[in-house]
């Protein structure tokens, strides 16, 4: 908080300021700050500590998926009972789920991805190679999972250089699965 001294302009257009700033610490306004500044998390469990990344506005928390690291997230306004029950849907059809992400998205992506390997290929001077469906769910790694309130999710994975280090990101739902894919900047 800064505390200045104005005066109004004589055409009352504006102020003036009449001394040089001086911070000044208000109690209340420093016990609201401290208070913001507290972590938020809870517990949930089967998927760890969900913290209130504030930057960004959500709770995220890592959890494992197959084996491997995941960030969990979830906006912080959704209705947290909606999206944690979601997440643990998602986390019991781990297997299931992941397959039908990363069909889909090879599915939606793979000739994209090919195009990219021929250009990547013609710029190197050598032969491009043709890549599968199997090769390109392989290299995709999970990164983040993103669920809201009404079962909607979004899927983000690093693209193993698929496109050159973009993103692929699939959205979908739990009721319908997966319903778009497509390459990041």
């Amino acid at each position: 908080i800064i505390q200045v001294t104005v005066r109004p302009s004589e055409d009352l257009t504006s102020f003036l300021m009449t001394e040089l700033p001086q911070p000044v610490m208000d109690p209340e306004m420093k016990a609201i700050l401290d208070q913001q500044k507290q972590p938020v998390s809870f517990w949930e469990q089967g998927l760890g500590t969900f913290t209130l990344n504030r930057s960004v506005g959500w709770f995220e928390a890592e959890a494992d998926w197959l084996g491997q690291p995941v960030r969990l997230d979830f906006d912080k306004d959704e209705d947290r009972a909606d999206c944690l029950a979601h997440f643990h849907a998602l986390m019991e059809g781990q297997q299931e789920w992941d397959q039908r992400v990363r069909a889909f998205a090879a599915e939606q992506l793979l000739e994209l991805a090919n195009d990219w390997e021929q250009d990547s290929a013609g710029n190197e001077e050598r032969e491009p190679e043709e890549i599968t469906a199997e090769q390109f769910m392989e290299r995709m790694e999970l990164d983040a999972v993103q669920i809201y309130g009404d079962g909607a999710f979004e899927f983000w994975f690093n693209d193993g250089d698929l496109f050159w280090g973009h993103a692929i990101h699939v959205t979908g739902s739990l009721d319908r699965g997966p319903e778009k894919a497509q390459m990041e900047g």
